[in-house]
């Protein structure tokens, strides 16, 4: 398995640019949003409020974090554990005491 994983990766990252796409559509359109005209010093909605897209992109953006969150997770538990990586227990050959603070 690589170390890597870049079908993991490349696929949260995928996720992530939709998420920003669809967040950016959002904030561009004019159903959810007032149309400011800054001439005439007027704001106008249509009252056409609804959540939904922002909260599907929201959604997204959490899979892919915990993707990544869970892998970086792995990686940490396999380097600090002795029988893993071979290291020393944290990583020093002896325990550490206050003195050596």
């Amino acid at each position: 398995m690589s170390s890597l994983q870049p079908q993991v990766m490349g696929a949260c990252l995928d996720l992530l640019r939709d998420a920003a796409r669809f967040l950016g559509t959002e904030a561009n359109a004019v159903s959810d949003n007032p149309l400011v005209f800054a001439e005439e010093a007027e704001a106008l909605s249509g009252g056409n409020f609804h959540a939904e897209p922002v909260a599907f992109a929201a959604d997204m953006i959490a899979i892919a974090v915990c993707e990544i969150g869970s892998i970086a997770e792995r990686r940490i538990a396999m380097l600090v554990d002795p029988a893993l990586s071979g290291c020393p227990r944290f990583s020093r050959p002896t325990p550490a005491s206050i003195r050596d603070s």
